[in-house]
């Protein structure tokens, strides 16, 4: 329809590029930025990656934003990499940048349970019902370890 096609027109795309890199492999961290000041050898592997951003909603009481998001190039953890250096990091991303929010006590306390889980399987955790595998959890085992 015709208000479907003004619609889509008036959906302005934020366009952004920078350079990302992975700065330790081991441990699974990348960066994205300004890299002139990094040594020849520091700067193997880095790649140019772009992003495109629109705004669906914003939330003025949580002060929070829904966006659309499409990776141009597939840098690793590119999205976060490139909201990071905007100064607009995911909430509860703490590892770029990201401050952890809850909105709730109940939302505390999943986080709460989820992080020992974690914390259970980063000690090497024997425990039967901790041990990985290649299959994705189901939302029914997800819920069980939650409300454990």
């Amino acid at each position: 329809s015709a208000h479907a096609e003004s619609e889509r027109r008036s959906i302005n795309w934020f366009h952004f590029t920078c350079p990302c890199r992975i700065s330790s492999h081991k441990n699974g961290v990348c960066e994205a930025g300004d890299f002139s000041s990094k040594s020849k050898s520091e700067l193997e592997g880095t790649k140019s990656a772009q992003t495109a951003f629109t705004l669906l909603s914003y939330d003025k009481a949580s002060d929070t934003s829904l966006l659309l998001v499409k990776p141009d190039t597939g840098r690793m953890h590119q999205i976060r990499l490139h909201l990071q250096a905007l100064g607009h990091p995911i909430a509860n991303d703490h590892c770029y940048g990201g401050d952890l929010w809850f909105g709730d006590c109940e939302g505390q306390q999943v986080y709460r349970k989820s992080r020992e889980w974690l914390n259970r399987l980063d000690k090497g955790s024997s425990d039967a019902e901790l041990t990985l595998t290649n299959v994705p959890a189901t939302d029914e085992e997800i819920y069980q370890v939650v409300a454990e």
